[in-house]
This record gives C-alpha cells, sequence and structure tokens, in this order.
C-alpha cells in the first residue's frame, strides 16, 4: 500500500508540474502572494476530484473489452503528454506564460478561475477518461491517495518558488526530465497491463 502511495505522490507531481495554462496561472498569481498561486492550484485540484469521482463511479460498470480499449489509448496519451514535454521550447516556461495573464481577483475568484480551468480543461478531461481510468483499474485507491497528495505538494512548493523567485533554467530542465522519464513509465506499465495483458 505505502508502494502504491509513493507511485501516486511520483505520478501526481509528474502531472502537475509540466507548464501549461494552470501552471502559468498559479505563477502569475503567485508573484503578488503564495497564497494566492495555492487556491489556484486547489481550484485546479478540485477539478480533478471530480473527473476521479465520476471515474470511480463509472468503473464498475464498463465492460472489460472497453476499459481495455481505454487503457491502451491512455497509454498513448501518457506517452504523447511525455514527448511533448520533452519538446517544449524555452527556459522560462513558467514565467512567459504567466505574463500573459490578467491579474485582477479575489481570494474567491483565484480558486474559482483554477476550478474552471480544470474542468474546461480537454487535457484533463481526456486524461481522466483514458490514462486516469486505467491506473484507477489497474492500482486502486491508494494511487489516488498519493496522487492527491503529489498535485497538493506542488501546488504549495511552486507558489512558494516563484513567490520567493528561485525559479530558474536548472530548475525548469530538472521539472521536465522528471515529468517526462515518469509518463513513460507509467505509459509502459499501462500498455503492458492492457495491451499486452
Amino acid at each position: 500500500m505505502i508502494a502504491e502511495i509513493i507511485r501516486g505522490i511520483i505520478l501526481g507531481l509528474s502531472l502537475a508540474a509540466p507548464p501549461g495554462p494552470v501552471n502559468a496561472m498559479i505563477a502569475h498569481r503567485s508573484l503578488t502572494s503564495s497564497a494566492r498561486g495555492v487556491l489556484v492550484g486547489l481550484g485546479a485540484l478540485s477539478a480533478d476530484l471530480i473527473f476521479m469521482m465520476i471515474m470511480l463511479m463509472i468503473k464498475a460498470i464498463i465492460p472489460s473489452v472497453l476499459l481495455k480499449s481505454v487503457g491502451i489509448i491512455g497509454s498513448v496519451l501518457m506517452f504523447y503528454l511525455a514527448v511533448q514535454i520533452l519538446r517544449a521550447k524555452g527556459n522560462n516556461d513558467y514565467e512567459h506564460q504567466a505574463k500573459r495573464k490578467e491579474l485582477s481577483s479575489t481570494y474567491t475568484k483565484d480558486y474559482a478561475t483554477g476550478l474552471v480551468m480544470g474542468l474546461t480543461n480537454p487535457f484533463q478531461i481526456t486524461w481522466w477518461l483514458t490514462a486516469g481510468l486505467s491506473l484507477i483499474a489497474s492500482f486502486g485507491y491508494a494511487l489516488l491517495v498519493g496522487f492527491i497528495i503529489g498535485i497538493i505538494s506542488w501546488v504549495f512548493s511552486f507558489s512558494t518558488i516563484i513567490d520567493k523567485g528561485r525559479i530558474n533554467k536548472t530548475f525548469i530542465l530538472s521539472v521536465k526530465l522528471f515529468s517526462s522519464i515518469t509518463l513513460l513509465f507509467f505509459s509502459i506499465y499501462i500498455f503492458i497491463r492492457f495491451g499486452l495483458g
């Protein structure tokens, strides 16, 4: 069980860390206050929890043949995300995206912004319908607990790092490598489990 929680933490970190719209908004709001960045991140996490609950409810009624197809698609999606992270250009991805965001909100709006971004993000929705569902079927609840811990850890850490002005090329390169390697590992595992199993 501990091993599955640790896997979940690693997976949560690998999915939460790469530059994207949510992290850009977290970075931007953290320039004012780390608390504001955290609220954006927790809003996006709430969207993940909603998708997770839906997947847990429908998992039991999905035929095993369909679940196998979903697993293969999820494996391909995770592989695609890993490659896209490695191919991303620029050393200041977080800061570059954050500078394009408007700054005008309250704490409630910060949370709502993250929630709406999460609920309407096509990659987030697709991930839960494919890879997320496959992981739930493969590992169960312990991995999901670790997954949530991993995302929360990233949200608090990233907001603090931005607030303190500690983003640099080494940090961004490390995030990209960690995320890509982790996603590739889970992609291969899911493919073996559903594609070859």
